[in-house]
């Protein structure tokens, strides 16, 4: 088989992104805000997020960017310096409020199984922290599923830089030929195609795979539909 490894986007593509983020992500305002409403409102206003439904919106900050690139323009807001320790108080609050609210979509446990059952070594990139996306998966229980879980803070850069695609590789022993990269932005699909990578585009996130069809090597409506295409080129 051409595709060796795969490794997995999480926001959009592994877990429900508006089922966990939108709630969660008005709490950690709440939070950052101190109950402040005319903060929350610039909060949400520069994030994309809907005060009223909680629902963030297809081209927000928060769909692709890493939460560092985020923080940077919180802090500006709530007069904050954007240093690590203001960066780790909102990694934190991600951190406690993405698990009072973790999602994962329905067919994502079937998957993982069947891809690891099938030979596949299989890995998360994913421009949240390393911590967080490991305590996600802890909760799910899916973390022994992966090889490895990197995040943008892992030493590797964040996507849409090729590293930790190539960090992937490494860990792994493949070619970047031999990966997949599966994700809901065109952020995934750039890092997969930097790093010499095959791409597959899923239109389960906020975008609803808005550019997808364009710039992946094919695109898919459900991560079930992953092993239909693994059977076809140039996947295989």
């Amino acid at each position: 088989m051409t595709v060796k490894a795969i490794l997995f986007d999480k926001d959009g593509t592994l877990i429900d992104f508006h089922a966990t983020w939108d709630r969660a992500t008005y709490d950690v305002f709440e939070s950052l805000a101190e109950g402040d409403l005319g903060l929350i409102r610039k909060l949400a206003k520069i994030s994309d997020l809907d005060i009223e439904t909680r629902t963030i919106g297809p081209n927000s900050i928060l769909v692709a960017h890493s939460s560092a690139e985020i923080g940077e323009r919180w802090a500006k807001i709530l007069s904050r310096k954007a240093d690590q320790k203001f960066l780790d108080e909102v990694d934190a609050l991600y951190g406690k409020f993405g698990q009072k609210h973790l999602t994962g979509f329905p067919s994502t446990p079937s998957v993982l199984k069947r891809l690891l059952a099938e030979g596949y070594a299989i890995g998360i990139a994913t421009n949240d922290s390393e911590n967080n996306a490991m305590l996600q998966m802890d909760q799910l229980g899916w973390r022994d599923h992966f090889a490895v879980i990197l995040g943008y803070d892992s030493g590797h850069g964040e996507k849409p830089g090729p590293g930790m695609v190539q960090a992937f590789c490494t860990h792994t022993g493949f070619d970047s030929s031999e990966i997949l990269m599966v994700g809901d932005t065109l952020h995934d699909i750039e890092a997969g195609k930097s790093a010499g990578a095959l791409t597959v585009g899923v239109t389960t996130g906020p975008g609803h795979g808005a550019g997808l069809p364009d710039e992946a090597d094919a695109t898919i409506d459900d991560l079930d539909e992953l092993f239909k295409l693994l059977q076809q080129p140039p996947f295989c």
